[in-house]
């Protein structure tokens, strides 16, 4: 997952594991998502490590706001809609990180205001609104 905080782009999780064609039938090989990131800053093109998350982070969305990057992803990626999502902070001028409450919502997505995070989505309503 990457993001721009205004000063430097982050760059968190992912995972290194073998990449397989979509037709693929063979044996696999599970990796678990990574925990590590890193922030370039490009007036010094230089690289820092940050502190590592508390979990893997893989197929997330994140966003700056008020000097925490906060990110969401599924706490179960083989089942997105259907399991929490995980929302985690991470505080960039501590290097921590910190779980902030969720959003009673089981899948969301996360987006900024001006200076507000706003997490919206849910599951979708069974048949035409009204």
């Amino acid at each position: 997952m990457g993001v721009w905080t205004g000063r430097e782009a982050l760059l968190i999780g992912g995972n290194d594991g073998p990449v397989y064609a979509p037709n693929y039938d063979g044996p696999t090989v599970e990796t678990p998502p990574r925990r590590d990131g890193a922030a370039f800053n490009p007036r010094t093109r230089s690289w820092r490590p940050i502190a590592d998350a508390p979990t893997g982070i893989e197929n997330s969305s994140g966003v700056a706001v008020g000097g925490s990057v906060y990110m969401a992803f599924p706490a179960n990626p083989e089942s997105p809609t259907a399991s929490p999502t995980t929302l985690l902070a991470y505080r960039i001028d501590r290097d921590r990180w910190d779980s902030p409450p969720t959003p009673p919502k089981r899948a969301y997505s996360l987006v900024v205001a001006k200076d507000r995070l706003i997490a919206f989505g849910g599951r979708p309503r069974a048949g035409p609104p009204g």
